[in-house]
């Protein structure tokens, strides 16, 4: 996952709250339970983003000369201060010829972790296929080929975007102009004359099959888009393994890489 476009990402937070009369009628024990089960869950939380919290750090400067592709590695784990796993898969980046020994020289100041490992690896693989996942507390560095391999499958509820203002057509209300000048005229107070409004019954059966078939129609027109501009060859239509359904008229089911996801929904943590 590059750090390109690191846009809405998902942050967590948990708030535990324990009554302070509880906790003093608690035994010890009691009180050092509930401490470690809220530990423990805000920790479970934390390492949800803590790699994204990595590539957002921002970086006063670095200065490599000649430093090694595994020292580089050995940086990131550095700034993550051990909390992030670094995972490069060497047998996929050995295909686009980058080592443990490939050769890095990158000044750069007021720049972000994402940023550098950005510059870094269009430096090290000049094909420009080596990319990165962040995945909960874990970075993998590999390939665009290896990390095609497995497809994830996310749903996109796209019904603001389809929004269709009704056709109100022959139901539309109509004024009856005369009445309203017989009531104006009329004498006496009250409010019983009648209204000066008429139709506006509602909808057939006939205009709601037609909204629906109208509501159809966008969405086929979006997925057509969609799959016009966001990696094209990698649909089912053209003999790719991607994949987009709908369901309910409201909702986009894809099946495709993480990639993918991304430049449809923007950046976001997904799980394991």
């Amino acid at each position: 996952m590059r750090g390109r476009g690191l846009t809405g990402i998902v942050t967590w937070g948990m708030f535990v709250a324990v009554s302070q009369t509880a906790l003093a009628q608690s035994s010890p024990s009691s009180r050092n339970s509930l401490a470690r089960a809220g530990a423990s869950g805000v920790s479970q939380r934390q390492s949800q983003t803590v790699a994204w919290d990595l590539l957002r750090k921002p970086i006063e400067k670095v200065d490599w000369v000649e430093s090694t592709f595994e020292e580089v590695i050995s940086w990131l784990t550095e700034e993550g201060e051990e909390n992030v796993n670094i995972l490069p898969r060497w047998t996929a980046l050995s295909q686009e010829s980058v080592t443990r020994d490939t050769l890095v020289t990158l000044q750069i100041r007021d720049s972000s972790v994402s940023e550098i490992l950005d510059e870094t690896l269009d430096q090290v693989c000049v094909s420009g296929q080596c990319t990165y996942r962040a995945v909960g507390n874990k970075i993998r560095i590999s390939t665009k080929t290896d990390f095609g391999r497995k497809l994830e499958v996310r749903t996109y509820d796209v019904l603001d975007l389809l929004f269709l203002f009704p056709d109100l057509g022959r139901n539309a209300p109509t004024i009856d102009l005369q009445a309203a000048s017989r009531q104006g005229g009329s004498s006496g107070g009250g409010g019983g004359g009648q209204s000066v409004f008429g139709g506006g019954s509602s909808n057939s059966q006939q205009d709601l099959q037609l909204e629906d078939e109208e509501m159809e129609q966008e969405l086929n027109d979006l997925i057509a888009t969609i799959q016009a501009v966001i990696e094209p060859t990698t649909w089912k239509a053209v003999g790719g393994a991607g994949d987009i359904q709908t369901f309910s008229n409201r909702v986009l089911v894809v099946r495709n890489t993480i990639e993918v996801h991304e430049k449809i929904a923007g950046a976001f943590a997904l799980g394991n």
